[in-house]
Order: C-alpha cells, then sequence, then structure tokens
C-alpha cells in the first residue's frame, strides 16, 4: 500500500490487516498490522508487524515482528518522528524514542486493551 494525493488515495501493494496507522506528514508514517496464518493443525496463529516509511507509503520497513510475543497491536501515536507508543493487549504498551529502530515492552496494566 502506498499514499497517492496528499492523503486522499491509497494504491495497495500488499495487504496484512492493518490495526491502525500514524502519519506525521506525507512522507513519514508507521502501521501496525496483523497477520494470520493458517497451522498444520487446521487453527490460526497470528503474528504482529510494525512497519515504516519514509516515502509516503512506497516501500516498508519492518520495524518490529513480534517472534512469539502474543500481544496484540490495537493503537498506535506518534508525538515526533523519534518518540512513539502502541498499545496492546494484556496492558502491555511498546515505546521508542529513536523513530522504531528498537522497541521496549513495559506492562502498564494487566489483562486489559491499553489504548492511547
Amino acid at each position: 500500500m502506498f499514499l497517492r494525493n496528499h492523503f486522499t488515495e491509497w494504491d495497495t501493494v500488499a495487504s496484512p490487516e492493518f490495526t491502525r496507522m500514524k502519519f506525521l506528514n506525507d512522507k513519514t508514517g508507521w502501521v501496525a498490522c496483523v497477520h494470520q496464518k493458517k497451522g498444520t493443525s487446521g487453527g490460526f496463529y497470528y503474528w504482529q508487524n510494525i512497519y515504516h516509511t519514509s516515502d509516503g507509503g512506497h516501500s516498508w520497513d519492518t520495524q518490529w515482528d513480534s517472534a512469539g510475543n502474543k500481544d496484540a497491536l490495537i493503537d498506535i501515536e506518534f508525538f515526533d518522528e523519534y518518540f512513539g507508543m502502541i498499545g496492546c493487549y494484556r496492558g502491555n504498551m511498546l515505546v521508542t524514542t529513536n523513530g522504531g529502530r528498537n522497541w521496549v515492552i513495559d506492562t502498564v496494566k494487566n489483562n486489559t486493551w491499553l489504548y492511547l
């Protein structure tokens, strides 16, 4: 997916399920996504990613992969190009102070959906 015409249209490049999206301007933004895959036993499993773009969505870099963390990413907020937070299921929050290159998991409140 990428942005066209100053936030008025989107073209699809890939299609995971986007949980939340935050753009600071017409070039710089982040999306929190959930992916679903059918397991070998017939059930489904899920994993989450955070993607970043600096070219209006033409290309996306993975900044965080859940890698076994079962927290659903449910809300995202960036206050500038460095400081951002993502609220998760079970009361956890992901925090970055370097634009998403590194994320720290912090427990705010157990067993709740954390919206920012």
